[in-house]
């Protein structure tokens, strides 16, 4: 009997002692995780992005890219496969696309087969122009801009027209607009998302209002303004409003000069794929490290 008081009172002086050092152990790991959560902190924006143009650099500098252009811009530039100078080649025609220097196209844009692009014409981002048979003609400081159509008649549409889309000088083309196998003389407005159809005619100083359909063989008298679908005379232009037709697409040859230094690498922000070729590497993603 004495024995087994005594066993009970160790085994209770045992438990005692376990829960203590229990406690004991567990105080200090929460004091310690406590010290630990006090010492960190979160990492500023700034860090983060030093230590992100860091690892650019680094990546750069395997690759053998000049350092003269900014890594992070260079870095986070995307390669497209996307082609903007289509040419078509058969056994008779060989039809590809020709870009004056002084032009400029949205690496973007489609051009495909017979295109031609004046001296400081532009061909804003997203448009399609697509001559497979027959002639799309571009003048000088025209404008095509952005998400326009521009196509060609697959034949000819009567004895004096082969089916060509002809656009003069100093022309300006608003954005969603669809020409078909017509013709517009020099210092003419197309308003936005206009529709012009086969063999349609706008002679020189004349405007299309925006949203309208130019019927096919319908012809706009210089100096006049068109609206409505189909699109009727509304009345004359002022000499002031033909006057700004050449002024608005002067403008567009200006703004066109600064987009094209910013693509095509003569700018502050070059692209990759410019400084890649430069230095002879071939553009891919397996290219990179």
């Amino acid at each position: 009997k004495s024995f087994i008081i005594m066993f009970r009172k160790t085994l209770t002086l045992t438990k005692k002692f376990n829960k203590r050092n229990t406690l004991v152990t567990l105080n200090n790991t929460r004091q310690s995780l406590s010290l630990t959560h006090c010492n960190r902190r979160l990492i500023t924006t700034d860090e983060l992005k030093a230590a992100k143009e860091k690892q650019v650099q680094e990546d750069l500098e395997r690759f053998g890219v000049a350092e003269d252009v900014d890594p992070y811009i260079k870095y986070k530039d995307e390669w497209s496969k996307h082609r903007r100078d289509v040419p078509l080649w058969s056994v008779s025609n060989r039809l590809k696309p020709l870009i004056t220097d002084e032009a400029f196209a949205a690496p973007c844009a489609t051009l495909i087969g017979n295109v031609e692009l004046w001296p400081q014409s532009s061909v804003w981002y997203g448009c399609t122009l697509k001559a497979d048979v027959n002639l799309i003609q571009i003048g000088a400081l025209t404008n095509i801009q952005d998400k326009t159509v521009i196509t060609e008649a697959i034949g000819p549409l009567d004895a004096d027209h082969d089916g060509s889309t002809v656009i003069g000088h100093y022309v300006t083309v608003g954005h969603k607009c669809v020409l078909r196998a017509c013709t517009i003389e020099n210092q003419c407005l197309v308003g936005i998302g206009s529709v012009l159809e086969e063999g349609s005619y706008m002679e020189t100083k004349s405007q299309l209002g925006a949203g309208s359909v130019l019927a096919a063989n319908t012809r706009i008298p210089s100096g006049q303004l068109w609206m409505g679908n189909p699109a009727k005379y509304v009345r004359d232009l002022t000499p002031e409003e033909q006057e700004n037709i050449m002024t608005s697409a002067q403008r567009y040859v200006d703004v066109a000069n600064q987009h094209k230094e910013a693509i095509l690498g003569s700018g502050p922000y070059p692209t990759a794929h410019w400084e890649l070729e430069k230095a002879g590497h071939k553009v891919g993603a397996q290219e990179w490290p």
